[in-house]
């Protein structure tokens, strides 16, 4: 993706690795992408790198849960 949110090319699988433990608030930066209060962040290490996922702390719930940590 772009720094505008914008795909810049096709879905891609991806080979979850690990996940950190720990998530953090979504910082006053990250806003200017996200306008939503109470969204949190995870990392997720994959066999490409490390990917974070910002979302509401209940469906950051259930991606652990589905990838069983």
């Amino acid at each position: 993706m772009y720094d505008t949110l914008e795909p810049s090319g096709r879905a891609t699988t991806i080979k979850v690795q690990d996940l950190l433990p720990g998530r953090r608030k979504v910082s006053r930066k990250d806003r200017k992408y996200i306008q939503v209060y109470g969204i949190e962040a995870m990392t997720v290490l994959t066999d490409e790198g490390a990917v974070e996922i910002a979302a509401h702390p209940e469906s950051l719930e259930r991606v652990s849960e589905v990838l069983g940590r």
